[in-house]
């Protein structure tokens, strides 16, 4: 997926991350358990954002937020500031969890 993702249109710098919207190619290829949210398709290399997000895992929430695109990822994580916790709801490798960091 990295190949596809274009970093200009798809980065989220909050989380140090390329992510792309999840469609049915996407779901049918990762065998997603929900069918909407963001894939996180690579991880940059500077450092920045959160650490511990994987390329694979897929983003369904922010803080209580449904996440469906990377528009609306972006807008849910422009509204948090510098040290606010932030809770992402994840898929990885077909299990939920939670992820909590603290806004870098």
């Amino acid at each position: 997926m990295a190949d596809i993702a274009n970093p200009d249109k798809y980065l989220v710098p909050q989380l140090g991350s390329v992510a792309l919207d999840i469609d049915g190619s996407v779901q049918q290829k990762l065998h997603l358990r929900l069918p909407q949210g963001v894939i996180v398709a690579a991880c940059t290399l500077d450092g920045g954002g959160v650490s511990g997000l994987l390329a694979g895992d897929a983003i369904h929430g922010v803080n209580r937020t449904p996440i469906e695109t990377v528009e609306v990822l972006r807008r849910a994580l422009r509204d948090c500031k510098r040290g606010d916790p932030l809770v992402l709801q994840i898929e990885r490798e077909g299990r939920f969890q939670y992820a909590v960091f603290d806004l870098e």
